[in-house]
């Protein structure tokens, strides 16, 4: 039996759809999000183009069916578990419920539990605006220094350790903001030797998205005509639950091949890896 593995929201879709044979996740335990169920559930039936009632349902069984686990527990709740675990009570969620409405209501939209959960979707469609922002303006302030020369171009690419270093601050900072936010309380250190500590553990709890967040701006940074997709924030906040020994699952070759740029290649399964 292989260990646990982070699914993208894709995985549900193409296991929901019979494009991913049931056979080929015997082995694996298929873990669902907080992410798969707000895109799945919220983003889904508002954003997507192609948008089809039969395969939302049909998605939302797939995670009822094969997945065996549920984390319940947003992007920056977890973050902060994983570094203060035990430490502060999350919110209570039932998002097997939640998927049990699609599944199975005719008038899914309507249903109070449903209805009940929109406010999560409301709160990660601003954060994923306004990182789509953030994003386009990080490219267009520091993009034109990095590609002024072969010279400049060269020491940005053989900085990537130090920029890594600059998400994990961003990974800390959003889990500051969040006990600070729903907690009322500020991290403090007694010193520079817990300070580091801190810092040090962060990266290691949450390397697997550092390393592919920092690839991705450098690809975004370096390729000037690289898209900036309104999903890549939660595409990329999917990966904090990637742990040490957790592997991941897209079916998207664009995250792929970033993932694999990264150096992770190796924490990756695809449908071309199973068969």
């Amino acid at each position: 039996m292989m260990g646990k593995v982070i699914c993208d929201t894709n995985v549900w879709y193409y296991l929901g759809s019979g494009k991913i044979a049931e056979g080929l996740v015997k082995n694996y335990k298929l873990v669902a999000t907080w992410v798969n169920i707000v895109e799945l559930g919220y983003a889904h039936p508002r954003t997507k183009i192609d948008f089809s009632i039969k395969d939302w349902k049909n998605a939302a069984r797939a995670i009822l069916m094969y997945s065996d686990e549920i984390i319940e527990l947003d992007p920056f709740e977890f973050s902060t578990e994983k570094i203060y675990p035990g430490h502060f009570q999350h919110k209570n969620r039932d998002l097997q419920e939640v998927l049990r409405i699609i599944s199975d209501s005719d008038n899914t939209l309507k249903e109070e539990q449903y209805k009940s959960n929109e406010k999560y979707f409301d709160m990660y469609m601003r954060i994923k605006d306004g990182f789509k922002a953030t994003i386009e303006n990080y490219r267009t302030e520091s993009r034109p220094q990095i590609v002024s020369s072969k010279t400049a171009k060269q020491k940005y690419k053989d900085s990537q350790e130090i920029e890594a270093l600059e998400r994990v601050k961003e990974v800390i900072w959003d889990v500051e903001e969040y006990i600070k936010r729903d907690h009322k309380k500020i991290i403090e250190f007694d010193n520079e030797t817990e300070k580091s500590s801190y810092f040090n553990h962060t990266y290691s709890s949450f390397k697997f998205h550092i390393l592919t967040k920092q690839r991705y701006l450098r690809n975004i940074l370096l390729q000037g005509k690289m898209s900036i997709h309104p999903n890549d924030f939660g595409d990329l906040t999917n990966l904090l639950y990637v742990g040490k020994s957790e592997q991941y699952w897209t079916e998207e070759n664009r995250w792929s091949s970033i993932i694999k740029e990264a150096g992770l290649g190796d924490r990756l399964i695809t449908r071309q890896i199973l068969n």
